[in-house]
């Protein structure tokens, strides 16, 4: 009798090479040659091609079918996740948050134009950053310290909150109660990199870094030491408490860069579909100042939500930030209006264009856009 067909093993199988060599080791332990089992085989393969012509037919349909399958799901998945702002982005963000796999890109905080005088290298160790939420537009505060500075209990009380681990935060949205969170990798800034840290928010994304803790270590002696109330567009200055030198550290502009997976990469249509209709509806939403249609990450070279303006003052199309809480706000009724504690403002001395989001000093010409 003519011996069985060595198995047919599909290409690209795990268990190709597996298969082979059992075969191979099982015809050389009865004793017969390779020789011997090519003839003995020669008929039964000749006789049997029509069988696996047609079997292979049958078999490329189904992986055909199958893998159309597999197309559509992924493209379904692609499409849910493309809705930048709605229900499936929360959801994605919440899942992240819980310890799922979501979607939402991370971010590298880059403090633009950073001036250091006297200063080797400096690192974040008490971030305050505002938050947009991805389902509702609500705004808030996140606080990621350090182990040492998340222990005393000033700290604690400041930031028990939303504080779990060191540099990371959880909270929910004051709106619609949306599970947020949001990771911190902190960086060394210096003379070469400006990279202040990389974030992983879940349900969030950021906004804003407010006035923050920062250590610094003097170019004149090594000495580490306590930059307090880190303020963007105000130089924060103090004395070394060793060789008495003057340092500074200056951060005119923050900038948020997206990095890794963004969400619906696969399906540009849908994705820009989404951001339409989550565009129409948070202006469809009850008015909570011009940041309550806003959905995003600021990024320069693009306009403000709204260009800038609010309903109090129509035609003015920049951000004000005011030097008493470090925020941004269209207008000082805005400020009035949304901070928590309400503190008496100050007198904004930095703006942000609203055709641009380029933070300058205030004055009537952006000296970007020249609008």
């Amino acid at each position: 009798a003519a011996a069985a067909p060595p198995p047919r093993v599909r290409a690209g199988d795990g268990g190709a090479d597996l298969a082979m060599a059992g075969h191979s080791s099982g015809s050389e332990g009865e004793g017969g040659s390779s020789d011997s089992y090519d003839s003995q085989a020669s008929s039964s393969d000749s006789e049997s091609e029509g069988s696996h012509t047609s079997s292979d037919r049958s078999g490329s349909e189904e992986e055909g079918e199958e893998s159309e399958d597999e197309e559509g799901a992924a493209n379904e998945i692609e499409f849910h996740a493309a809705g930048a702002g709605g229900d499936d982005s929360a959801a994605a963000g919440a899942r992240a948050g819980k310890g799922g796999t979501g979607t939402a890109p991370g971010y590298a905080v880059v403090l633009e134009g950073l001036q250091l005088d006297n200063v080797l290298a400096a690192e974040a160790v008490r971030a305050v950053f505002q938050v947009v939420c991805d389902r509702c537009s609500h705004t808030g505060e996140m606080i990621l310290s350090s182990e040492a500075v998340a222990s005393t209990p000033a700290a604690s009380s400041a930031g028990s909150a939303t504080a779990t681990k060191p540099f990371e935060a959880a909270g929910a949205c004051p709106g619609c109660h949306a599970p947020w969170g949001l990771a911190m990798r902190p960086k060394f800034v210096h003379e070469h990199s400006n990279v202040l840290c990389s974030l992983k928010p879940a349900g969030v994304r950021p906004l804003d870094l407010l006035p923050s803790l920062m250590a610094a270590q003097c170019a004149g002696c090594g000495g580490v030491m306590s930059l307090r109330g880190v303020q963007v567009g105000m130089p924060c200055e103090r004395t070394c408490s060793s060789c008495h030198h003057h340092l500074s550290l200056t951060i005119p502009a923050v900038s948020f860069v997206p990095r890794g997976p963004t969400e619906g990469r696969g399906n540009k249509g849908a994705a820009k579909g989404g951001v339409v209709r989550a565009a129409a509806a948070a202006r469809a939403a009850a008015p909570r100042g011009a940041m309550a249609a806003f959905n995003g990450v600021l990024q320069i070279g693009q306009p403000l939500p709204a260009y800038g303006t609010c309903r109090h003052y129509k035609h003015s199309y920049r951000w004000l930030r005011f030097p008493c809480c470090g925020m941004r706000f269209p207008c000082d009724l805005c400020h009035e209006e949304f901070t928590p504690d309400g503190h008496e403002p100050r007198w904004a001395q930095r703006m942000v264009c609203g055709f641009c989001a380029t933070e300058q000093p205030v004055g009537g010409v952006c000296k970007a856009c020249g609008k």
